[in-house]
């Protein structure tokens, strides 16, 4: 996000400025080109870090330039906005702050670090008693927790099942 932020227009703008073997070269420890986070989701297949060089089936989408355009209209929306990558139970938040909530789904792939999803319940009903509006995008949440936004989304990109739809929801914490 910084690099989309603040370095935008020094981005790789197609797939002639970066291409596989470049993207292979993402998992060597002495790359430490300023955009490899970036480059590490945006051109992997399924937005899923280093997951494989993104590609269409008859090869001719430029996922590399789909990716640059994307970065270019959403630098300015990152200006002046506060960027903090930490564990969120060490995060300092602003009084009466929102706080938007993606933890990983429950019940769904496995990340790497263990993720305790009651322990992240509880942060999130402090947050709210604290005067913060506390949102959660999840399939599903705890009884006092109250949906308020339901959409069918797909959910994933497999080419050999096709694309499964699931019901993405949001949830705040009930007053």
């Amino acid at each position: 996000m910084i690099t989309i932020r603040d370095r935008v227009l020094e981005l790789p703008k197609n797939n002639l400025e970066f291409d596989e073997n470049d993207y292979k070269n993402l998992r060597l420890p002495s790359n430490n080109c300023f955009y490899k986070e970036y480059a590490s989701f945006a051109f992997s297949y399924g937005g899923k870090y280093l997951g494989g060089w993104r590609r269409d089936r008859l090869g001719k989408r430029d996922y590399v330039a789909e990716a640059y355009r994307n970065a270019l209209r959403q630098s300015p929306l990152l200006k002046g906005v506060i960027l903090v990558n930490c564990d969120y139970t060490k995060l300092k938040i602003p009084k009466n702050s929102l706080i938007y909530c993606d933890p990983p789904y429950k019940n769904t792939t496995n990340y790497k670090y263990r993720f305790c999803h009651e322990q992240f319940y509880d942060w999130c009903r402090f947050q709210s008693k604290l005067g913060h509006y506390v949102f959660v995008s999840e399939y599903y949440c705890p009884e006092d927790f109250e949906e308020v936004f339901c959409k069918r989304l797909p959910s994933s990109l497999t080419a050999n099942t096709g694309e499964k739809l699931g019901i993405e929801k949001l949830y705040k914490v009930k007053s």
